[in-house]
């Protein structure tokens, strides 16, 4: 069974004036996000370029590739894609700039972003999904009773400011999981003249979006350029309303929620190896998670947000590694939460793992 990995392998060693850019390019940029870039690639904002392969060595250079660890759930093969495709011609000879790498407890904030440059004209905008950090968790709970929150917001304004930057560039845009939910939220708000540049928007298994909090006129005019892509088992990806234009489901070798993990999806040459429907335990965990989130009042859901933020600043932990480590802390504050909190807490916990 191919994944992206075999893709590489396949394709590297063709740019893309070559093999014009695909939907499996999207998801090897996407998972890319998830690399800390920060003294390897020019910070946002920056008209200033560094070529791939050489940001991508820098990174090595500081970080054993061997020891490399992105995080309690985040898979390492991203470092293996990175190491795969900086000798590459397709990859390792193209552009990279405007690395942004936000975590801000105090508002509640991951945000992550970067740029690749396919060729003087085109652009991919990848924003980073859910890392390792706490907050950033923190952000995703929030999601289930506020819109816009601060990443979202983050998303259109780096867009934007990508395309004033680079005034004649098409615009692919896209990320996995949360970063797909904040290139879909970015192509929706982004300015009518941004928008316009706009050639696809993917969200790679992301979580969808509230459809109360929705402008359905915005959304009208960039639907059909925008694709959501998720495996048959879908979880993450089925959370709250779907606002893409085309959906497609891809076959995955992995079982549960491990189909969450990109590597997992297979390929057929430059596409996916698509599935013919949603597998019914799908269909039924996001029928139980829609009524979860839906009849839980906000005022449940805005203590649930307070406990867990409350849980961050008091524990001193940042990331899931760090709770790893001192589960004995974490099991101890979880037993703080108000009541209603700990049962809704358990409940998300539960659906995800155990569906």
């Amino acid at each position: 069974m191919a994944n992206i990995l075999d893709y590489v392998h396949w394709r590297g060693d063709l740019s893309f004036l070559q093999d014009q850019f695909n939907i499996l390019d999207n998801l090897i940029f996407a998972k890319l996000a998830y690399i800390d870039f920060k003294d390897a690639v020019p910070e946002y904002p920056s008209q200033k370029k560094i070529l791939a392969r050489t940001a991508m060595n820098k990174v090595f250079e500081t970080h054993d590739k061997e020891k490399m660890v992105l995080g309690l759930i985040v898979p390492k093969r991203i470092v293996d894609l990175m190491d795969l495709v900086k000798d590459t011609k397709r990859f390792g000879r193209i552009y990279m700039s405007n690395y942004v790498n936000i975590i801000e407890k105090e508002t509640r904030t991951q945000f992550s972003a970067v740029v690749f440059h396919l060729d003087e004209d085109t652009i991919y905008i990848a924003y980073r999904g859910t890392d390792d950090t706490l907050i950033g968790w923190q952000e995703n709970i929030d999601m289930l009773y506020t819109s816009p929150v601060k990443g979202q917001v983050l998303a259109v304004k780096y867009l934007e400011d990508i395309a004033d930057l680079y005034p004649n560039a098409n615009i692919y845009l896209g990320g996995h999981s949360k970063g797909g939910n904040l290139a879909n939220y970015a192509s929706i708000y982004a300015r009518c003249d941004v928008q316009d540049r706009i050639i696809r928007c993917y969200t790679n298994d992301g979580q969808g979006m509230d459809k109360n909090h929705i402008d359905l006129e915005k959304y009208e005019r960039i639907k059909g350029r925008i694709i959501r892509i998720i495996p048959e088992l879908s979880v993450v990806g089925m959370i709250f309303d779907c606002f893409a234009g085309r959906t497609i489901v891809v076959k995955s070798n992995a079982k549960g929620v491990y189909q969450h993990d990109g590597f997992s999806w297979q390929i057929k040459v430059t596409d996916f190896d698509l599935a013919k429907e949603l597998q019914p335990k799908a269909r039924k965990l996001d029928r139980a998670l829609t009524k979860l989130i839906k009849e839980v009042p906000v005022e449940d859901k805005i203590v649930l947000g307070k406990n867990v933020y409350d849980f961050i600043l008091a524990s001193q932990l940042d990331t899931l590694l760090d709770c790893k480590k001192e589960s004995i802390k974490l099991l101890k504050y979880l037993n703080k939460f108000s009541g209603r909190s700990k049962q809704l807490f358990l409940q998300l916990v539960s659906e995800f793992l155990f569906f």
